[in-house]
């Protein structure tokens, strides 16, 4: 499959996935605010998904680069899974994509309300409390409960 992945050639991939790439780059970020880099989506991939499932930081590169033959459904489907982008992002325009995201952001909004709420709350308990709230957290990252 790595090897497939890295396949290059002369045809170009569509403008419309270089587009989507570099807007998923652009709006889907680290959580400190900071765009991923290629190497990081990599690393994070096969921490998620494990060695054999990893979207390597060339393929992302040569997509980018519209050098890939094709660039794969089951790395597209994992970049996005892997960003938290919710499923069908590749199968349409990247304008009718960001309608249904305006859409979408209404209740987006209630899950950073959620956020703040926790976050307002955790300021209220002991440094140990809070760092029982964090392994909490994590135990449900690692049960697959994060997006």
């Amino acid at each position: 499959m790595a090897e497939e992945q890295l396949e290059s050639t002369n045809e170009e991939v569509p403008d419309e996935y270089v587009a989507k790439l570099r807007y998923l780059l652009d709006i889907y970020r680290k959580p400190d605010g900071q765009k991923f880099s290629y190497q990081e989506i990599e690393r994070g991939t096969e921490e998620k998904f494990g060695s054999e499932r990893k979207i390597r930081y060339m393929w992302l590169w040569k997509l980018e680069k519209r050098q890939l033959k094709n660039p794969g459904q089951k790395n597209l489907a994992l970049l996005t899974e892997f960003l938290g982008v919710k499923p069908g992002f590749w199968d349409m325009s990247l304008e009718e994509w960001r309608k249904s995201e305006k859409v979408s952001k209404v209740s987006a909004n209630k899950g950073f309300e959620n956020m703040q709420l926790i976050a307002a709350r955790a300021l209220e308990l002991t440094p140990e409390a809070q760092e029982i709230v964090l392994d909490v957290i994590e135990s449900l990252k690692k049960r697959g409960m994060s997006r």
